[in-house]
Formats: structure tokens, C-alpha cells, sequence
């Protein structure tokens, strides 16, 4: 992680152990993130957890208190990608439950070559 990203170990970790074994962690753009058929469906800017979800849970997880569109840094939206609430970052059922979701989603769509 670079020494300007504000992500605590404790939710570096948190968040890594609830990525399902199927995905590869790796860093991009320099932050922890996750990805699924060439797929990138998480990444952890700054304590910020954003995943990407089908419209259908898009529409459930934007309804969550706290939750909003994925803008990392304010610099540009993410595509398909939700900020979860901070909340769920120490929840960790409700975390693995959600990062799941993400994965699941991002494995359903057409390889990345």
C-alpha cells in the first residue's frame, strides 16, 4: 500500500479475508483490490471499500445508510462500483456477504482477454 493511502492494516486485512478464494488480490492504481475473470470488483482507497455490483444490488447497497457512488479521491466515479458504508467494514458477515455478491457478478460477465 502506499504511504499516502489512509487504509488501516486491521481493514486492509479485514477486507482481504473476505475475498472468496477464486479471485486474485493484487494492488491497482497502488490500493488493495481484488479482481475476478480480468474483472476488478473491489478496491480499498483510503478506508473507502468500493464494489462493483449488478444493477439489481447496486440498487439494494445504494439504499444502505452511508452508502454512495464509488469516487475514490473525488477524482471520477467508478463504473458499476458502490462505496459500501464504513459500518461494513467491522461487520465481518456483512462483509463477506457483499464482497461475494461482487465477485459473483464480476465472474458472470464475458472474460477480459
Amino acid at each position: 500500500m502506499p504511504g499516502n493511502d489512509t487504509t488501516s492494516p486491521e481493514v486492509v486485512h479485514a477486507v482481504a479475508a473476505a475475498v472468496p478464494p477464486q479471485a486474485e488480490q493484487r494492488k491497482m492504481f497502488g490500493h488493495p483490490a481484488a479482481k475476478v475473470g480480468g474483472h476488478m470488483f473491489l478496491l480499498l482507497v483510503d478506508g473507502e471499500l468500493g464494489l462493483k455490483l449488478s444493477e439489481a444490488h447496486r440498487a439494494e447497497a445504494l439504499a444502505l445508510d452511508g452508502a454512495e457512488s464509488f469516487v475514490p479521491r473525488g477524482r471520477h466515479a467508478f463504473k458499476e462500483m458502490v462505496r459500501m458504508p464504513e459500518a461494513m467494514l467491522g461487520d465481518a458477515k456483512a462483509l463477506r456477504r457483499w464482497v461475494g455478491r461482487a465477485c459473483d457478478y464480476a465472474a458472470s460477465l464475458p472474460p477480459k482477454k
